[in-house]
């Protein structure tokens, strides 16, 4: 398979393949990342579309996209970059990244962080969640509208999904209790910074504090990847119907 991999990069179809160890188990996960000629067929199928009438010169961005896409160019991403990044991930979870990574930026006195923008694509494409403490101006909306009388509909759906959110976290709270007790978490945390510095040029450039906060989210991050959570639907319905007894 690595033969198959390394002929893909050797063409351009990915800039690079790996084999990381998993944080929170035993055994490994292969890492893909894409190349200049895989975007480059992307944008040659763009461009027959055009001619076809069917899109225009720039890819199809909802407003929410477009929004990720602006956010991330406006600190540093490229725009080639920030338009894959906002088609392949999650508009919120772009800026919610954006957000927290600027924060950390503007407490770095000491100038640890050299390349904010690289910082900010790393977060995003390794999806590292934004700490629970951290308000995004997302969720000061959100709680906005939740004290808006005027919005009673949305109000309730977005309660429910904070409570779910507030559920999962203590899902995963607990199972990071159970995997790692009392101070055996500090020690793994440790570990996994230990091994992204190795292993990753971006990750070891960041200031101590940040790799710590950083590899906490990355173990809560494979918890919920391993853990067999009830989806938003499953838990409303079960909701649902504990509320009729």
């Amino acid at each position: 398979m690595g033969r198959s991999l390394d002929e893909l990069v050797s063409i351009g179809y990915l800039s690079a393949w790996d084999i990381r160890p998993m944080i929170t188990k035993d055994g490994y996960k292969l890492v893909l990342s894409a190349g200049n000629e895989l975007l480059h067929v992307l944008t040659i199928c763009q461009r027959k579309l055009i001619l076809q009438g069917v899109a225009t010169s720039e890819p199809q961005l909802t407003s929410g996209q477009q929004q990720a896409m602006t956010a991330l160019v406006d600190q540093g991403v490229s725009p080639a970059k920030a338009i894959s990044l906002a088609l392949n991930y999650d508009s919120e979870t772009v800026l919610d990244q954006v957000e927290y990574t600027m924060s950390m930026v503007s407490r770095d006195r000491r100038r640890k962080i050299e390349n904010p923008a690289g910082l900010i694509i790393y977060a995003v494409e390794n999806q590292v969640p934004v700490p629970i403490g951290f308000a995004t101006s997302r969720q000061l909306k959100d709680h906005q509208i939740l004290a808006d009388p005027d919005e009673p509909n949305r109000s309730r759906e977005l309660d429910m999904q904070i409570r779910y959110e507030e559920w999962v976290e203590e899902r995963v709270a607990d199972e990071l209790n159970r995997k790692f007790p009392g101070s055996a978490l500090k020690r793994k945390i440790k570990d996994v910074v230990t091994q992204k510095v190795r292993s990753d040029a971006r990750f070891s450039s960041m200031f101590a504090q940040h790799q710590e906060t950083i590899a906490l989210q990355l173990l809560k991050r494979d918890i919920k990847e391993e853990a067999a959570f009830l989806s938003f639907e499953e838990w409303s319905q079960q909701k649902h119907q504990l509320a009729l007894f």
